[in-house]
């Protein structure tokens, strides 16, 4: 054999070269080129779970090669399924106990009202309690914030009338009257408010699943549902904010909740905005026709109305 002055034999250096030249990563997506296809560079790099299935996506937490059986979400970036299960892409609220309750309360209501498809596409750590017991605080906080501007709004009316009359001392009282009975109404909030989540988030899951069970679109389970729904209370927040935030909250209510029911049943936002308003305008029509018989009954009871007259 052959050998240069160096001692190396013939090619020695050329395949040096070859296995030095790194390996192009993968490209991220569900439906890519797997790496190291004959197709492409030649190279291969398998799945770091199923070894025999090509890797077709890099995930963005641990950097394991994976294979579509491997994806949980592309959204917002490649996320592998053992990831995902330790929550690391989880919302804010589901990894309150890392990030803490404060964090995650408000990261999360700001993710939901800025960017809601991305929130959406998160995994679900807690699908059963984590939407549920968000949607009790926000309502909850929204409404207080609420009550809490109208205690102060009552104190500043009671102090301006009372300073109108000329008497500076019964001004004052009376603003401050008036502004501890706002002030009590707070409270008073803060104990109603979580009962009336409860009930309206039950409403709203099982409306909302049921007009899609109606017109064959429910694919998701009934705790994703509620998970949605929950979560879409982070509207009510917007009850906080003076003045517009009263018109703004009970239209953001059915857009989150439109949003959430087509992430849950991977359904298109408009069969969703229409499950989400169905059983609005079904309940709002019956309460309509209970009201107007009852309305027509008592009419008919009073002397002198609609009803029959005495002979």
């Amino acid at each position: 054999m052959e050998v240069d002055e160096s001692g190396a034999e013939p090619g020695a250096e050329a395949a040096g070269q070859a296995d030095a030249e790194p390996a192009a990563e993968p490209s991220a997506g569900p439906n890519a080129e797997p790496f190291g296809s004959t197709q492409g560079s030649g190279h291969w790099n398998a799945c770091g779970v199923h070894r025999e299935a090509a890797a077709t996506f890099t995930c963005s937490r641990c950097g394991t090669f994976g294979c579509p059986e491997c994806l949980d979400s592309m959204q917002p970036m490649p996320l592998c399924v053992a990831c995902a299960a330790r929550g690391v892409n989880a919302v804010p609220w589901e990894r309150r106990e890392t990030v803490g309750l404060w964090r995650g309360f408000w990261d999360t209501t700001f993710e939901l009202c800025l960017r809601p498809k991305e929130f959406f596409a998160r995994p679900a750590v807690d699908s059963l309690g984590g939407g549920a017991f968000y949607g009790v605080v926000a309502y909850t906080a929204g409404n207080m914030a609420f009550v809490l501007q109208f205690a102060l709004l009552y104190g500043v009316i009671g102090l301006v009338a009372g300073l109108s009359s000329g008497n500076e001392a019964a001004g004052a009282a009376m603003g401050i009257g008036i502004g501890a009975l706002g002030c009590i109404m707070v409270p008073i909030v803060g104990v109603q408010a979580p009962v009336m989540a409860v009930f309206g988030m039950a409403f709203g899951m099982a409306g909302a699943h049921l007009s899609l069970t109606l017109m064959k679109q429910a694919r998701g389970s009934w705790e994703a549902s509620l998970r949605g729904v929950g979560y879409a209370n982070a509207a009510y927040m917007w009850l906080a904010v003076p003045c517009v935030g009263l018109f703004i909250s009970p239209f953001a209510v059915v857009w989150l909740e439109a949003r959430a029911i087509s992430a849950a049943h991977e359904t298109s936002t408009f069969v969703a905005f229409a499950a989400v308003v169905m059983w609005r305008l079904l309940l709002t029509t019956l309460l309509f026709a209970v009201y107007m018989l009852f309305l027509a009954a008592v009419m008919g009871m009073v002397p002198g109305t609609l009803g029959p007259s005495a002979p």
